[in-house]
């Protein structure tokens, strides 16, 4: 507009340019934890002292920002604004925590290492094996306390400890091997056992303890299976103790040392040992047996004498047993014998 020696009116377009966005218009971003779901942080954008509005100075975008590892926030000017300026940040892996696993349930001994499936949560959201966490174990085979050690990988990180106890196997009856008949000895009489699982046969002092009980005499005996360490239990085992029958025909007509109709033939204790036990009218005779330790029982086991005989000719009264037989135990044989 001319003014003073000018007049009238000129005009002229001119052109006001965005201004073209900067690095350091955009604020650094911090890191930033996985969370299993896109991460997109506020982003804040200055002109000097002026702060940018999200939608009418510029827009955002975001990318790789759901998992661990680097993610990019890409700021563009509108408007009065114009350029485009990348950001990164970086997505940190979340640590594992103890309430991230579920405890593990009590175990059964097996014989093999023992490696329970572990279940591992973050909030609804199950993990998964190999991809999420491993898992690695220790002190996992015999019965007792053993550990799983769950180590995070890809987007989790840390290691959590969860221990589960390995209980021991409970013994069966099918464990146990039946025992034979056993011959009366005058002694204890302990009979092996044979204890397996499966394939496997266990070990007397590892595996098991072993007892007896009413296995002297002839009868009922039983041994008592208790497992230990990596068993547990008892099973018991019944077994018979019998007398050795070398009982002979009666009244046989021979004539022993003057005694007419023995009730009981003559025995021979083993070959060639000379040694003979017979019985005639309530009286046993033990021949060339000097020096010779014997024990008399009865059929329940209870001892009648014990002794050792004084000559080569011993006689022992048994009075008061009609129609009795007892049992004659000498050099590890036993005999019934009619008196």
């Amino acid at each position: 507009t001319g003014k003073g020696n000018y007049s009238g009116t000129v005009e002229k377009t001119f052109t006001i340019n965005a201004k073209a966005l900067a690095a350091s218009n955009v604020s650094d971003l911090s890191a930033q934890t996985f969370t299993g779901s896109a991460i997109e942080p506020e982003i804040t954008v200055t002109d000097g002292e002026k702060t940018l509005v999200l939608g009418t100075d510029y827009e955002v975008s975001y990318s790789d920002n759901t998992n661990v590892g680097t993610a990019t926030v890409t700021i563009t000017g509108i408007n009065n604004y114009s350029g485009t300026v990348e950001k990164t940040f970086t997505i940190n892996a979340k640590a594992l925590a103890a309430s991230n696993v579920s405890d593990i349930a009590a175990q059964t001994y097996t014989g093999s290492a023992i490696t329970p499936t572990v279940t591992v949560k973050d909030g609804s959201k199950t993990l998964t094996i190999n991809t999420d966490y491993s898992v690695s174990y220790s002190n996992n085979t015999n019965a007792g306390t053993a550990k799983a050690t769950i180590t995070g990988k890809g987007n989790y990180s840390g290691t959590v400890e969860k221990t589960f106890t390995i209980n021991a196997k409970a013994l069966a009856a099918s464990n146990v091997s039946d025992l034979s008949a056993q011959t009366f000895t005058g002694s204890a009489i302990e009979p092996e056992i044979t204890v397996t699982d499966g394939e496997k046969t266990l070990v007397l002092g590892t595996d098991y303890e072993v007892s007896y009980s009413d296995n002297t005499n002839v009868g009922t005996a039983t041994v008592t299976i208790t497992g230990i360490n990596n068993y547990s239990g008892t099973e018991k085992k019944a077994f018979e103790i019998k007398s050795e029958n070398n009982q002979g025909g009666e009244n046989q007509g021979e004539n022993h040392q003057g005694n007419e109709n023995p009730s009981t033939p003559v025995s021979e204790i083993t070959p060639n040992s000379g040694i003979k036990v017979w019985s005639y009218n309530h009286t046993i005779y033990i021949e060339n047996a000097a020096d010779t330790k014997y024990k008399i029982i009865d059929l329940q086991g209870r001892t009648i004498t014990t002794s050792t005989a004084k000559s080569d000719r011993e006689e022992v009264v048994v009075p008061n047993r009609n129609n009795s037989i007892v049992i004659v135990i000498i050099n590890g044989k036993s005999f019934k014998l009619k008196i």
